[in-house]
């Protein structure tokens, strides 16, 4: 069959279709899209919509048509949404990051500063209430990353081991069951993380301390890197974590692009009673998804001195920070073919957001599950309680910029202590978390520094036209241009101008870009 030229730097992974109101079956959707596709394909369903991939791999800027194709096609096109999926591995518009540089002196040589930090260790102490245990004993967590190795500080003999749940697991990027890390450029930052989430409690001369030390860990395997943006295989982690009965999805990983697959799995997990929580992000200026989303608590990072981590994303969406830099870490290098575990300090926000798991765990063995559930009143509003408790009981050091790293640090001492029964309301999140379905938003949401007004005032010099067309070729285009926007430096650029040319199809764009400015140029949606 033949097969499109496509861009090195963007594969075509498939499509996610979801309708909102008169879902068909599997083979009315399967007839749909090989009717258009005109190839074969497999059809799989991913919570409330389908994934569809084909053997073909589409150029970008011809998988993007063939969505639209796709939705046109369908009886009911109102009511149904195609997203394309990519892996993308391009000169995406971000600041260029530095090496961790040497850790503070005060995390320098104390390997659990971050557990004083929070009062974790204290926290441990605490007698529960009837039903409760102590540790995170009993919750399992599930871990999208990079998979795992058998490091002495995840992966012990049993039954130990049993907390390490690989019988699990799945490996998304391989097709099997073993989520085993091939550090195939992962530098096993999924070992890393789980160490921070549920590692045995001290010992040895360097060492790990996990923040719920009794808790269970699936690893899920979803990657090589923790930098996304295709969320097929983080969709399907999330819906694997739902079917192997997880408590909770700790996401060390983010992309600048809004997936309807992923909020769509994100609101599976909610419904079901599992808290989901991500980091805000490192280097980029602005809260990644899928912090952003609206059911994902948004984590971002602090050191050792109270303040927070220079290079941590952050802004209105941030819930809460926790300890991300210099924080101590299990991880394992491939060295002349033999397996080298190591421990020693690194930073991001992927150890802020673990350590807010491991206390997430640590809350619902406290409470236990029936107590928490029935506070919430319902499942679908654990995640929400959660966060009202975990906000309510931040430590707020002096000077706190509350508006752009949340209400405070981590206290987990103070979390376990605060009352389920008093009077709650779940709040929306921030305006500033853009719909996965408002491009719009998600295009603003790519220049932070920017008022949303200027975003759209250089929206309109690109788009061209009158008001009426503009909006009729964003309907069209709009998903597409954010997909740009987030992967095409240039193209970033271009709109981070006062006043971009309606020329700026002329400047050195990815090949997928200037396409697609060309067609808005040429009034493709008149």
């Amino acid at each position: 069959m033949h097969t499109e030229p496509v861009d090195s730097k963007v594969a075509h992974e498939g499509f996610y279709l979801r309708w909102n109101e008169h879902a068909p079956g599997k083979a009315a959707v399967t007839r749909l899209a090989q009717d258009v596709l005109g190839q074969t394909i497999r059809v799989q369903q991913l919570g409330p919509g389908w994934l569809v991939t084909g053997k073909s791999q589409l150029a970008t800027g011809r998988a993007w048509s063939m969505a639209r194709s796709l939705r046109n096609a369908a009886a009911t096109p109102e009511d149904l949404d195609v997203e394309p999926l990519f892996a993308v591995t391009a000169d995406v518009p971000r600041p260029k990051s530095s090496s961790d540089g040497p850790p503070l002196d005060c995390a320098a040589t104390n390997m659990v500063w971050s557990l004083d930090a929070t009062r974790t260790q204290r926290a441990w102490t605490l007698e529960p209430p009837e039903g409760g245990q102590r540790m995170g004993a009993g919750i399992r967590v599930a871990h999208p990353d990079t998979g795992y190795t058998r490091h002495p500080e995840v992966h012990s003999a049993p039954p130990a081991a049993l907390r390490l749940r690989t019988d699990l697991g799945y490996d998304f990027e391989a097709g099997r069951k073993d989520s085993l890390d091939p550090l195939d450029g992962s530098n096993a930052h999924g070992t890393a993380t789980a160490s921070v989430i549920m590692s045995d409690a001290g010992g040895g001369d360097r060492f790990v301390s996990g923040v719920a030390p009794a808790a269970e860990l699936v690893p899920l395997r979803v990657s090589d890197k923790v930098v996304h943006f295709s969320f097929r295989n983080v969709a399907l982690a999330i819906h694997h974590a739902i079917a192997v009965e997880a408590d909770l999805i700790s996401m060390s990983l983010g992309g600048p692009v809004s997936s309807r697959a992923l909020a769509d799995a994100v609101d599976s997990a909610n419904a079901k009673g599992l808290v989901v929580l991500a980091a805000a992000g490192n280097i980029w200026p602005w809260v990644v998804y899928p912090a952003k989303l609206p059911g994902v608590i948004a984590v971002a990072a602090s050191n050792c001195q109270d303040r927070p981590w220079r290079k941590s994303a952050s802004g209105s969406a941030v819930d809460i920070c926790a300890p991300g830099e210099s924080v101590w870490r299990a991880w394992t290098k491939l060295s002349g073919g033999n397996w080298d575990y190591r421990v020693d300090p690194s930073s991001g926000t992927s150890y802020a957001v673990a350590s807010v798991a491991g206390a997430c765990a640590l809350w619902l063995a406290y409470h236990g599950l029936p107590r928490i559930r029935a506070a919430a009143g319902s499942l679908s509003r654990v995640g929400e309680l959660f966060r009202h408790c975990l906000k309510a009981s931040a430590r707020t050091p002096k000077g706190w910029d509350g508006e752009n790293y949340g209400a405070g640090i981590l206290d987990t001492m103070a979390l376990l202590q605060q009352p389920l029964g008093q009077p709650w309301m779940a709040k929306a999140k921030s305006a500033a978390r853009a719909k996965s379905g408002d491009p719009l938003g998600v295009i603003a949401a790519a220049f932070p520094q920017d008022e949303q007004n200027e975003v759209v005032a250089r929206l309109e010099s690109l788009l061209g036209g009158t008001p009426a067309t503009r909006k009729r070729r964003l309907s069209s285009f709009g998903a597409e241009l954010a997909f740009h926007v987030a992967t095409d430096a240039a193209l970033h650029r271009a709109l981070s101008k006062p006043k971009p040319k309606r020329g700026a199809m002329s400047l050195p764009l990815r090949g997928a870009s200037r396409e697609l400015l060309e067609a808005i140029g040429q009034g493709g949606a008149k």
